[in-house]
């Protein structure tokens, strides 16, 4: 049998898959920060720039179980 990829049921699981390796979301993407705080409490998950340095930012929320 094959097997696809397995994608994580949880926040924190996609969080340390998109840290492990970026470019699984987009080739060229690399994190720069993490838990940025935004004003009335608001907070990204990540900053990241994208291949042509343009800044991304990263909110990581996976899939409900359907």
């Amino acid at each position: 049998m094959i097997s696809g990829p397995v994608i994580p049921w949880t926040r924190e699981g996609l969080w340390g898959q998109i840290l492990k390796d970026p470019a699984l979301i987009e080739h060229g993407l690399r994190v720069v920060a993490q838990d940025l705080g935004l004003r009335d409490g608001c907070t990204v998950d990540g900053v990241a720039r994208d291949a042509g340095g343009r800044t991304v930012l990263l909110l990581a929320t996976p899939l409900e179980e359907a």
